[in-house]
C-alpha cells in the first residue's frame, strides 16, 4: 500500500504570534512550518490547515509567509472551538497512513485536534512535530506533549 500522509497545520495565525513567544521562536516556527509544507508537497503528500475563528476581534489571517501556502492546501477547516469536528469527519473519508501535526497552541488547539484525528483514524500513526509546535506557556506546552505521547502519539 502506498503511503498517504497529511501535514495538519493548526491555527498558525497572526492572532497567536504574540510577544510571549518571542521573535526568535516566531521566526523559527515560520521557517520550519514553511519548510515542512514544501517537503510534503514535493513528496506528493497532502497539507491541510485549521483556522480558529473564536474571537470577534481575532486576526484569523495565516501568519507571515505561511499564508502563501494556503492556496495549495487540500483542505481548510474554519472552526469556532479548540477542535474541529469537520476535520474529524473529513478524516473519516480519507485513508491516511500518517498524520503529522504542527502549529499553535500546543496545549489547546494542537492537543484538541490531535485527539480528534486519533479518534477518526485509530489505525493511523499520529505524529506531533514539537519543533514547529509552540505554546505561550512552556510548562503547559510540555505537559500537552507528554499527554499526547502517553496517548501513543509520536512526539518528534
Amino acid at each position: 500500500m502506498k503511503e498517504k500522509k497529511l501535514l495538519l497545520v493548526v491555527d498558525f495565525q497572526n492572532a497567536y504570534m504574540c510577544p510571549e513567544l518571542g521573535k526568535n521562536q516566531i521566526d523559527r516556527l515560520e521557517k520550519g512550518v514553511n519548510e515542512r509544507i514544501e517537503e510534503y508537497h514535493s513528496n506528493g503528500f497532502d497539507v491541510a490547515f485549521t483556522i480558529d475563528e473564536t474571537g470577534k476581534d481575532k486576526d484569523t489571517e495565516i501568519y507571515g509567509s505561511v499564508k502563501n501556502q494556503l492556496g495549495k492546501a487540500c483542505a481548510k477547516f474554519h472552526k469556532n472551538t479548540y477542535g474541529s469536528l469537520k476535520l474529524g469527519n473529513w478524516l473519516l473519508t480519507h485513508d491516511y497512513t500518517q498524520i503529522e501535526i504542527c502549529g499553535l497552541v500546543s496545549d489547546m488547539c494542537v492537543l484538541s485536534n490531535a485527539i480528534i484525528a486519533q479518534a477518526a483514524c485509530p489505525e493511523t500513526e499520529i505524529i506531533i512535530n514539537s519543533k514547529i509546535t509552540a505554546s505561550v506557556n512552556d510548562e503547559l506546552g510540555q505537559k500537552a506533549l507528554e499527554i499526547m505521547g502517553n496517548m501513543n502519539m509520536h512526539i518528534i
